[in-house]
């Protein structure tokens, strides 16, 4: 689905941006971390890259791999990887609360975990993944776990949610369930990375 691939790239790269890499580069100027002169020089273009209005996930990542050849910065460990990977999953899942939050959070949050787990285990990849969508995407992002996984007893309890969220007959007790099987498909990916699924990051 080309249209929702370019509409997610833009929304995880709009979170990119705002939420980690101005803010990482906004404590280096306030802390002035930044002495070297040589280190100032290479860190210029990779500021005027993310400053550029046409940037995109591709540019973004062009950048950050020039940043990191230049001064020498390893890539993340895959141990790294998890580590933000179940930081970010539990974090949202804690912002899940029964009979409190929207049963769009709720369905949102059930299709990045599933897919999440899709891309851990069965992808050629293997990797630690995270996924974003807009609310208008939902049915979309459905039609892609539904591609994945067309036999998986969850995706039709999804999928379930959605239409009833449509009709307005979804419920509390619904957004409960909704809620248990979030808490268990991170407890999979969780187990799958061999972490305790008692363990907080």
């Amino acid at each position: 689905d080309e249209a929702l691939r370019d509409r997610n790239g833009t929304l995880a790269l709009q979170l990119i941006l705002k939420d980690h890499v101005r803010p990482a580069l906004a404590q280096v100027k306030d802390r002035c971390l930044c002495h070297d002169r040589r280190r100032v020089k290479d860190l210029q273009p990779f500021i005027s890259a993310i400053a550029d209005d046409g940037i995109t996930l591709n540019s973004l990542n062009a950048a950050v791999k020039a940043l990191q050849k230049k001064q020498s910065i390893p890539s993340p460990t895959t141990k790294q990887l998890q580590d933000v990977q179940v930081q970010v999953l539990q974090k949202a899942a804690k912002a899940l609360v029964p009979g409190k939050s929207r049963d769009s959070d709720i369905l949102q949050h059930c299709i990045w975990l599933r897919l999440t787990r899709f891309a851990q285990n069965y992808s050629p990849q293997k990797q630690p993944a995270l996924f974003v969508s807009g609310g208008k995407d939902t049915t979309r992002m459905i039609k892609v776990l539904k591609s994945a996984m067309p036999d998986y007893e969850n995706v039709a309890r999804i999928e379930s949610f959605c239409e009833a969220l449509k009709k307005g007959k979804a419920g509390t007790r619904e957004g409960e369930i909704m809620i248990g099987v979030a808490e268990k498909v991170l407890e999979d990916i969780m187990e799958d990375w061999g972490w305790d699924v008692e363990y907080v990051v």
